[in-house]
């Protein structure tokens, strides 16, 4: 009988404590993961701060920095994103494309993309390849510094072949990730457990000045809220407790 009432009162603090991260999850916020390293095409740019500025909040505004959804663009020059001259004759059709590096396996919540702005979203990307690894068997080239810049973007950091370099998943094709110009993209990867997360870039919308630029204003990666994990963690142990008493 005493054993039966312990278990019950374990079973309501787990309910209790549950409602209660259940309440203050409702208006907690995603937590932003932290790139480490970032690497792509076109040598880092010639222009502004080179490939940096797909991640370092320029020309966004952020009133949560932990939280994605809250963010708005601020800026439209080329000074605030990363731009890249097309690649030539790159393998799987790409014309650019940019690898992020974020440090550790990580569980993955969303990815968002603020398309470019330049020259009305011209240059911005029209549809791309994502994928995703944790050890890619053929190393990815270091971070680029800016103003390592070649017109064919042909530099040591030029291309990289996603599909025979090892390691890697393609999360899905270009037609079902098109963005509109200057349009914001958001991605679920609610479920996948990865390390970098790659943007292969197959088309432009439509610019051809300066040898067909094409890139992204800025980028960001969130995994699951803490609070979320624990609710589920105590949500589980509750459920074990009441299977093992019948």
């Amino acid at each position: 009988m005493r054993g039966n009432l312990f278990w019950r009162a374990v079973l309501v603090l787990s309910v209790a404590a549950i409602l209660s991260l259940a309440a203050s999850t409702a208006n907690a916020g995603v937590v932003t993961a932290p790139v480490t390293g970032i690497t792509g095409s076109h040598g880092g740019d010639e222009y502004a701060n080179g490939m940096i500025s797909l991640i370092n909040g320029s020309g966004m505004t952020r009133p949560n920095l932990s939280d994605p959804s809250t963010w708005s663009r601020s800026g439209a020059g080329y000074a605030d994103e990363w731009m890249a001259s097309s690649l030539v004759g790159a393998l799987n059709s790409k014309v650019a494309w940019a690898s992020f590096d974020l440090g550790t396996s990580t569980s993955l919540a969303d990815l968002y993309l603020w398309n470019n702005t330049y020259q009305g979203g011209v240059s911005g990307t029209k549809s791309y390849n994502l994928y995703y690894a944790d050890s890619p068997t053929v190393a990815l080239p270091a971070q680029p510094n800016k103003g390592a810049y070649s017109v064919t973007g042909l530099t040591p950091q030029g291309d990289y072949d996603f599909v025979a370099g090892g390691g890697w998943t393609l999360f899905n094709t270009s037609g079902a990730l098109s963005v509109p110009k200057a349009g914001t993209s958001i991605v679920d990867l609610s479920g996948i457990t990865a390390r970098y997360i790659a943007v292969e870039i197959l088309l432009n919308w439509g610019d051809t000045y300066g040898g067909n630029r094409v890139g992204l204003s800025e980028v960001a990666v969130t995994t699951p809220e803490p609070a979320t994990m624990a609710l589920l963690g105590l949500g589980g142990l509750a459920l074990l407790r009441r299977r093992r008493r019948a």
